[in-house]
């Protein structure tokens, strides 16, 4: 389903951006991600849905949960010239309940987790012991982990790295942006849609992947579709929606939806106060009660 998300969120821009009238499609998709980053603040509120056979237990369930993605420049300009710096909020809600929230800014991670309201779904089974455990010693309190913490446990990657996988997303990119090409999308007064064989998208991306893999293509039957829409407000994109339908299980289909709102909203992303820092110590203590258990 993410990337299904990625590649709908690609061909969406491709169509809205050649709907303009640009001349190349891969330099529009480049010019459309750096969009979301041309004004001081964003937000994209995610969802999923499935209907269909065999996903009636899941599908209610899955409906609960949202994500929330607000970031910000905290010097005033653009994010795209934050260079690194962008205060970021990540909030994954139960309902009306939020279970985490996640905070990058100044280069700290602060987050607060509360996973109590768990044990009110029907179908996801965890002991009730584990989530007691875990909300003890988190629940509802807020944590930081410093930079010099933050790069033990995820190190930062070399410029190489960064280097390879920007040579990745263009490859990727290009790739796109000749299936758009050879594709047809549908326009409306409201924005964009383009629906298609989830085959021919894989005979279009298979060679960019393998070659990315250094493994031979092999072409392989694949069953199902695809639908992109893009909504937009005059030349403002405020929405994406994926949606994949195939086979599942013995008989019928099902489909999941991803659904991305977009806003640009005036919303900071602040530090907490009172914050619990995280120590190399606390960390070794953490990992030997959790042994222990």
């Amino acid at each position: 389903m993410r990337r299904a998300l990625v590649a709908g969120i690609v061909l969406s821009a491709s169509i809205f951006l050649a709907s303009c009238g640009s001349n190349s499609t891969a330099t529009t998709l480049k010019e459309f991600v750096a969009s979301f980053g041309s004004q001081q603040y964003v937000q994209v509120h995610l969802t999923v849905s499935t209907t269909g056979h065999g996903v009636e237990k899941a599908a209610p369930i899955e409906k609960q949960f949202s994500l929330d993605i607000h970031a910000e420049n905290p010097s005033g300009g653009s994010l795209a010239q934050a260079n690194g710096n962008a205060s970021v909020e990540l909030l994954l809600h139960l309902g009306n309940t939020t279970l985490a929230d996640v905070r990058i800014v100044g280069k700290t991670l602060y987050f607060k987790i509360d996973l109590s309201g768990l044990s009110t779904i029907p179908g996801i089974h965890i002991p009730q012991g584990q989530l007691q455990a875990v909300n003890l010693v988190f629940g509802g309190r807020w944590f930081e982990i410093p930079q010099d913490v933050l790069a033990q446990l995820a190190p930062k990657p070399s410029r190489q790295q960064v280097a390879q996988s920007s040579a990745i997303e263009a490859q990727v990119i290009d790739a796109l942006a000749k299936f758009i090409d050879s594709s047809h999308y549908t326009k409306s007064s409201s924005g964009f849609t383009e629906s298609g064989s989830i085959q021919k998208l894989e005979e279009a991306l298979g060679p960019t992947f393998a070659g990315i893999a250094h493994k031979a293509y092999k072409p392989t039957s694949v069953a199902g579709t695809y639908t992109v829409k893009l909504s937009t407000s005059g030349s403002t994109v405020t929405g994406v929606s994926v949606s994949v339908t195939a086979p599942f299980g013995d008989s019928g289909n099902a489909t999941g939806t991803v659904t991305a709102k977009v806003s640009h909203d005036a919303v900071t992303v602040s530090a907490p106060t009172g914050a619990t820092t995280i120590t190399p110590q606390l960390i070794r203590e953490l990992e030997a009660s959790g042994s222990g258990g």
